[in-house]
Formats: C-alpha cells, structure tokens, sequence
C-alpha cells in the first residue's frame, strides 16, 4: 500500500531472527520542508540464508511536492539517483546527476562519465533519490 501523507500506514512487520511478527504504524508530518530531501529505498535485507537484493522496479517522480502543517506546498525536482546493478553479494554503484535544463542528465560509474537520455534514468533500481526544492 502506498503511503498517500494523508493518513497512517499499517503493516506486518517480522523479524527472521526470532521469526516473531509485529504490528507496525507509520505516520508522518512535515512541519517544514529542507532544501533537499533525500530518499533511501530499502533494496538489501537479511534471511535465514544470507543477505538478499530487491530488485523490484520503483516509479519515481521527476517532480515532487510536499504539504508542510502550514498548508504551504513545497516542489521539488529530482537532481541525483543512485543506483545498484548486480545481485546482493557483487554489483556496481552509479550516480545519476542532472546537470540542468541546458547540459541533461549524465551517468556516472568508477571513472567513466557520459551523457544519457532522462528516459533511461527512470529505468534505474534506484537505491538513493535525491531532490532539491525549486
């Protein structure tokens, strides 16, 4: 279930150590809105066999906005992903920077840097979002 800002989310969480479950609610409110907000996307978790990967496609805006308690709207514009390409125990981490209207989006991994099509950044198993307030 997607979490909407507007009302609580409720779910089971279980923990495979004790292999018990528990009763989780999140709620969140934001009372004012930081210059950049950065987004961690849970990708990696830990079983009974070993450290996993979730590698389930997230959909992510380009632009965000935010209610803050004052009923001021805040928007946002992604500016950096990080991304994760390969499976729990090996992969490669690669930034994802846009440099501006004028320049686009570019690719960055080890010392390798190109230009690349804002098409294929919402391809990327995102791991880290980053945005700035506009």
């Amino acid at each position: 279930q997607k979490y909407s800002g507007q009302q609580a989310v409720e779910y089971v969480e279980r923990d495979v150590v004790s292999d018990q479950s528990r009763q989780v609610r999140l709620k969140y409110s934001v009372k004012r809105c930081p210059t950049y907000l950065v987004v961690y996307v849970h990708r990696f978790m830990r079983d009974a066999v070993g450290l996993k990967k979730n590698g389930v496609h997230i959909e992510f805006p380009i632009e965000l906005k935010l209610q803050q308690e004052t009923e001021q709207t805040a928007e946002y514009k992604l500016k950096a992903v990080v991304g994760y390409s390969g499976d729990a125990q090996r992969g490669v981490y690669s930034a994802y920077v846009y440099k501006g209207h004028a320049h686009g989006w570019y690719v960055m991994a080890d010392t390798k840097c190109d230009k690349i099509l804002p098409e294929l950044v919402r391809m990327v198993e995102a791991h880290v979002l980053v945005y700035e307030m506009s």
